[in-house]
């Protein structure tokens, strides 16, 4: 699977995509970010800053009710309308805390 957006070079094979997604189950933590350590109300995602340059405001962490995407989690930003799917912040967030563990080393 590859990314939509113009300029996104976002990669991802079908089966891990699918897997991420069924790695938790309703009651396992976070329906958001797929932690188990707390829940959705309580996520660290929920009321980050905007990804966007030019705005300053927070996002919200929400589940899709579309059919195709029906209960998969996203960031918005209720001012600009910037969207994420979870899926992809926590991909890049993963990386950089492994480059920072690597440049540790």
């Amino acid at each position: 699977m590859t990314c939509e957006r113009i300029g996104c070079n976002y990669f991802q094979w079908f089966d891990d995509a699918l897997n991420s997604i069924r790695s938790w189950t309703p009651g396992s933590g976070c329906f958001g970010c797929g932690a188990a350590d707390h829940w959705i109300d309580a996520c660290p995602w929920n009321n980050t800053p905007c990804s966007s340059k030019s705005c300053d405001r927070k996002r919200k962490l929400s589940l899709s009710t579309t059919e195709h995407n029906y209960r998969i989690p996203y960031l918005k930003c209720l001012e600009c309308n910037n969207f994420e799917w979870i899926s992809d912040v926590l991909v890049v967030s993963r990386g950089k805390e492994l480059e920072a563990s690597l440049d540790e080393l």
